[in-house]
């Protein structure tokens, strides 16, 4: 029996690992306590050997017999590693780490069982192979949810007119797929006083912002999204987690930002299609009111012309007698109406102006002026009219559509006036800008109702007295001319809408 170095059976005697010592006869000399409990009293190298066997696959049935890991490991001249298998049952192995060093004439071979770790490895493998299952199952569902939510969106842009009705939807549809906890939709104009940091980042970059918001006493993430029409921002959608504590995903945002674009076709159309709309009732309007004034200008002629041929006639009387004051009397009242007349079929032919569609220089004085005249009947004798004219030149512009403006801002201001009132008009010349005010002394506009005057769709008449599309479409029309319109109010005490027009 050789002598071993107590250091070296201290540290093996009690190893997990299996350690068997051979000499150069192939007589195990050494083995350690799992060894022993391994292999029992064998003596020899070849008493073992066929226990393992390697992990391929031979077909030559005589190198099986002769190629054993053990057996290579003990001729092998160096360091020798290998995993190798040992048969427990029919269909079941364990697989060990096989290592030999060579020590003088002996042979140190050392067997580490890693069939719990391969069977770890393993089933991390099925683990992880069932989490990217689940990830793709995920992916096709939410896939599935988002191509359902999309397709609901656009429905209800294709089937909906009301513009109001599409942005509740939209916002209710994502809130209620995705389990947001709030959300809602400003237009950009209600965002002119907001100091929300994350708002003013997302309306400057055109680009979804993720902030953090105190809700309740506690941090909650926030998502802003601009919602953009070629590259123009209409407004903000704003989205919330409260009740879920959880971070905004990529995929998330994506889909909201397709939904914005969604949402930004959708009142570019609305604009669109109202101004059509309001394009096609000033042509038939302005039709409407050349027929009236054909129609009109026949009779009236024939009325003037017997008229001057009645006061002609009445002139050459010898005998004037008590009816001739009466007469010419009858003819002046007669001359003053046609001529009255008169003056309003041309301020509603102005007002149309069927004849001067196209970009031209135009007196704004007169279109406020013939503006005027048209509502005369609703405001004589209950309104006062306070003409401010500054000295202002022509402008150029498209002036029926002008008129338009000035008609609906005056319409608005009569009707909020109950009772008696005043309206003052007053032009000024501005830098390189005509600058317009119109101001009544109605009963104003609430600070909540502000911020949405301008908005298509929104009135605060009752139904059937406004459609909510006037001063839309007044800011359309101001917008298209590269002017500015703006409004404020109180309530009680009156508005004032001011309108700034380029000269040129």
């Amino acid at each position: 029996m050789i002598n071993i170095n107590l250091n070296i059976d201290d540290l093996f005697r009690y190893s997990e690992e299996l350690l068997l010592i051979v000499d150069q006869h192939r007589n195990i000399i050494y083995l350690n306590n799992k060894a022993a409990s391994f292999f029992g009293q064998a003596s020899s190298l070849t008493e073992i050997e066929h226990f393992f066997s390697f992990d391929v696959c031979i077909l030559d049935k005589k190198s099986i017999a002769d190629y054993t890991p053990l057996k290579e490991a003990f001729l092998s001249k160096e360091t020798f590693r290998a995993e190798i298998l040992l048969q427990t049952g029919r269909e079941e192995y364990k697989k060990f780490n096989l290592r030999s060093i060579k020590n003088n004439e002996n042979t140190i071979i050392i067997l580490s069982d890693i069939s719990a770790s391969e069977n770890e490895k393993r089933i991390f493998e099925l683990e992880k192979e069932n989490s990217e299952f689940l990830q793709v199952k995920e992916r096709a569902q939410n896939l599935a949810i988002r191509t359902g939510l999309v397709n609901r969106i656009s429905n209800s842009i294709r089937e909906s007119l009301n513009l109001e009705e599409i942005i509740k939807t939209i916002v209710t549809e994502v809130t209620t797929t995705l389990g947001l906890d709030k959300g809602y939709f400003l237009y950009i104009d209600e965002l002119d006083n907001n100091n929300d940091s994350a708002i003013k980042q997302a309306i400057i970059e055109h680009k979804p912002v993720v902030s953090m918001i105190m809700l309740n006493n506690n941090i909650q993430p926030r998502l802003v999204i601009p919602v953009l029409y070629s590259n123009k921002i209409l407004g903000i959608m704003v989205f919330y987690h409260i009740n879920n504590k959880k971070s905004w995903h990529e995929e998330e945002i994506s889909l909201i930002e397709g939904i914005s674009s969604q949402l930004a076709s959708a009142i570019n159309q609305f604009h669109a299609q109202t101004r059509l709309i309001q394009a096609e009732k000033m042509a038939s309007l302005g039709q409407l009111i050349a027929g009236v004034a054909h129609e009109i200008n026949t009779p009236l002629g024939s009325i003037n012309s017997n008229n001057d041929i009645f006061s002609k006639c009445i002139s050459k009387i010898p005998d004037k007698g008590e009816f001739f004051e009466i007469f010419k009397e009858t003819i002046n009242t007669n001359a003053e109406a046609v001529k009255r007349i008169n003056l309003l079929v041309k301020s509603l032919r102005n007002f149309a102006r069927l004849d001067e569609a196209e970009y031209q220089e135009t007196d704004l004085h007169e279109g406020i002026r013939n503006t005027l005249i048209l509502i005369n009947h609703e405001i004589k004798g209950r309104i006062e009219i306070v003409e401010d004219f500054g000295d202002i030149l022509p402008i150029k512009c498209y002036p029926n559509q002008l008129n338009q403006v000035f008609m609906n801002i005056l319409v608005n201001a009569y009707q909020s006036i109950e009772g008696t009132g005043k309206i003052t008009i007053k032009t000024e010349k501005l830098n390189e800008n005509v600058v317009i005010t119109i101001s009544d002394t109605g009963h104003g506009i609430s600070k909540e109702h502000l911020p949405r005057i301008f908005d298509p769709g929104f009135t605060t008449k009752t139904v059937g007295i406004g459609t909510g599309l006037g001063l839309s479409i007044c800011y359309q029309i101001i917008e298209k001319h590269n002017g500015k319109i703006s409004v404020e109010s109180e309530e009680s005490k009156g508005t004032t809408f001011r309108i700034e027009l380029p000269i040129f």
